[in-house]
């Protein structure tokens, strides 16, 4: 291997250790479970503080007619463990 190459992996190495993820509790986490198909299978979060959330997807679960697929609004509680309400994205007329 050239001393190049040695260089450029010893670099990578020591650039990518100290490297740590962020904003993801690990020791701590809130949990977000459902009882539906696919869920968590999309996740976005949105806001801060109080008004911080999580956007879930459940795109395997079936609703009415020609309808699959679910979003939740999940928002943290103080218990750590979270509540999830379903989005409504279409109107029954």
């Amino acid at each position: 291997m050239e001393s190049a190459q040695l260089f450029f992996y010893f670099s990578a190495i020591a650039v990518l250790i100290p490297c740590h993820g962020f904003s993801v509790d690990t020791e701590q986490p809130v949990v977000f479970r459902e009882a539906v198909k696919s869920f968590g299978y999309s996740v976005v979060q949105f806001g801060s503080g109080p008004s911080a959330g999580v956007l879930v997807g459940a795109p395997l679960q079936q609703g009415g007619v020609n309808e699959t697929g679910k979003l939740y609004n999940c928002q943290a509680t103080s218990s750590k463990s979270g509540g999830c309400q379903e989005v409504v994205l279409q109107s029954k007329h």
